[in-house]
């Protein structure tokens, strides 16, 4: 598989996982579950972001609506320097492509059940309801960073009162026990090695973690090539405010030299908005 092939692979499976599937504080004062995972690898992603710690917990129990999403989401205007693009919903550009709340008991399970809330999470979604959904693609262009380009997978899904706190435990709970599995829509992709990070310290609740996606080789069509499997490397951030939840992917290609990295100003500043929402502040 040449570098061209392999781009357009790996975005083409990351909009079909999420095409398929588809109030807060921060720092010490942040009130979090003690988690069960294992202790953070060496190789951890930022816990913490400027100016975090100042941001109070909130107990708002509000179910959000779509229209909190929206309002919640951010754009260009909070993220100077990214540019965004609506995949489900009114994004930050303003666009708006049209969704149906799927019924998510109804979602094929991946094998074993233990990985359930890891494939849920690869389609940008929490393994329980939710009620309301916002997706779009933040990138920034090499001319704007030095590190060159990148491109971020951020959600915002609504969730009961009850369910909100239980995708994140769901979450920790899978990252303990599961290993590998193969998504039930798309056979032939397969995840393993899911490694927690070192959780960020916003929101009411934060998980961090890493986890390798396996597709075929392909060729420029497209069409198996008959070559050893490629490997791709995600980073993922999930964070809870309230009721709302915030899931964050990155990849690095495989021919790419750095591990993925979220970048957590950007999390930061789409926590920051949310939180607003929900408190209504």
């Amino acid at each position: 598989m040449d570098a061209a092939a392999s781009r357009a692979v790996w975005a083409a499976g990351v909009i079909f996982m999420a095409g398929t599937l588809g109030a807060c504080g921060g720092g010490a004062g942040s009130t979090r579950p003690n988690p069960s995972a294992p202790a953070p690898t060496s190789a951890t992603a930022p816990a913490s972001t400027p100016g975090s710690a100042a941001a109070p917990p909130t107990s708002s129990t509000r179910v959000l609506g779509q229209a909190d999403l929206e309002r919640a989401v951010v754009g260009p205007k909070d993220v100077p320097g990214w540019d965004t693009g609506t995949l489900v919903g009114r994004g930050g550009d303003g666009l708006r492509i049209g969704q149906s709340i799927p019924d998510v008991s109804r979602f094929p399970k991946p094998r074993p059940a233990a990985c359930g809330p890891l494939n849920s999470a690869a389609g940008m979604v929490g393994d329980r309801q939710y009620h309301a959904l916002v997706e779009q693609t933040v990138s920034r262009s090499s001319a704007k960073d030095p590190e060159g380009e990148q491109t971020v997978t951020m959600s915002l899904t609504a969730y009961s009162a009850a369910d909100a706190p239980r995708v994140m435990a769901d979450l920790r709970t899978s990252l303990r026990t599961c290993t590998s599995f193969r998504t039930p829509l798309e056979p032939d992709m397969g995840y393993s090695d899911p490694r927690p990070l070192a959780e960020p310290k916003l929101g009411d609740d934060a998980v961090s973690y890493r986890i390798t996606q396996s597709n075929p080789s392909v060729d420029r069509s497209g069409n198996d090539d008959g070559g050893p499997r490629v490997d791709a490397h995600f980073h993922y951030v999930v964070v809870r405010c309230g009721t709302g939840i915030a899931v964050f992917s990155a990849m690095a290609f495989p021919q790419d030299t750095r591990p993925p990295q979220v970048p957590m100003d950007l999390v930061a500043a789409q926590v920051d908005k949310l939180r607003k929402v929900v408190t209504g502040r």
